[in-house]
């Protein structure tokens, strides 16, 4: 089955199956995490264990799939507390510091797919920046035509059009009462 979405720890599938491949390393099954997403957007989480099984690089759901799911995600959650601890006068040894450095490579990449999953970020797919539903903020207003619209500017911009109007209308009254009072002094003038 080919991934929806795959990311340095993150891949996403079309829920229905009950065996997921997923290409990314974990230094404990426990870390390599689930959950299913529903058409509306919200979120089911499973539980390692109990509502899915690991073994090497394939999850195994446990159970079926829940009404409404449309999208399972599977995605790599590695512990930020220190998982080698260094003593004073004691012996570095290689297996540790590969351990801190893998933990480190592994929390930098979940952040990088974190942001590029659930803030505002680039989708692939649409080719374009994508809030998921969220406001921006601190967003300049615009410059060029293709810039995106703050509230502030279009307030400004449709008080500017009211304003403008009003000028048009109260011109074009003035017009044409001097066209009125000029037809007038006319007729008058042939009588």
């Amino acid at each position: 089955m080919i991934p929806l979405i795959a990311y340095k720890a993150t891949v996403s599938y079309p829920a229905g199956k009950s065996t997921y491949n997923f290409p990314f390393f974990y230094m404990k099954k426990e870390f390599v995490k689930a959950k299913y997403i529903k058409a509306d957007g919200t979120a089911i989480p499973l539980a390692y264990n109990k509502d899915y099984q690991i073994m090497g690089q394939t999850l195994t759901l446990v159970g079926g799939t829940p009404a409404g799911a449309a999208t399972l995600i599977i995605y790599r959650e590695t512990p930020t507390d220190q998982q080698v601890r260094f003593v004073d006068a004691s012996i570095l040894k290689a297996y540790d510091l590969n351990t801190q450095g893998i933990q480190l490579l592994h929390i930098a990449e979940e952040n990088t797919d974190t942001i590029r999953t659930t803030s505002l970020m680039y989708d692939d797919d649409l080719g374009a920046w994508n809030a998921f539903d969220r406001r921006l903020i601190r967003l300049a207003d615009p410059v060029h035509p293709q810039d995106a619209v703050t509230l502030h500017y279009l307030t400004a911009v449709d008080e500017a059009r009211v304003k403008t109007m009003k000028e048009i209308e109260a011109s074009t009254i003035n017009a044409k009462d001097i066209a009125v009072d000029a037809k007038n002094e006319a007729v008058q003038s042939a009588l």
